[in-house]
């Protein structure tokens, strides 16, 4: 499932407005999770 999100936060939106807004709600779930400590990403 991380594997998945991290292709969304890597991948290009450019001109799809709400697959940017999925990618932008993914990379706070992201944020979410490294604040917490739950997971490390380098």
């Amino acid at each position: 499932m991380l594997r998945n999100i991290l292709k969304i936060i890597s991948s290009d939106f450019v001109g799809d407005k709400n697959k940017h807004k999925q990618c932008l709600r993914y990379r706070n779930i992201i944020n979410k999770y490294k604040y917490s400590g739950l997971i490390k990403l380098s």
